[in-house]
């Protein structure tokens, strides 16, 4: 989140390739977070359907 704040602040001071730069980073971040998910998703459902279904197990 802090990285799309000084995007957006670089944008503004017109540092635009930093910007563009950084939102990069961002959208490959946030596709990677998701991907992971996904295989979390796949691989443990088991588990994660335990966990959200016992209070004791769950965060």
């Amino acid at each position: 989140m802090a990285t799309g704040i000084i995007s957006i602040a670089a944008f503004l001071l017109g540092m635009k390739p930093v910007a563009w730069a950084l939102l990069v980073v961002n959208i490959l971040a946030y596709a990677v977070l998701w991907l992971l998910l996904l295989i979390r998703l796949i691989r443990f459902f088991a588990r994660i359907k335990a966990d959200i279904a016992d209070h004791v197990r769950g965060p």
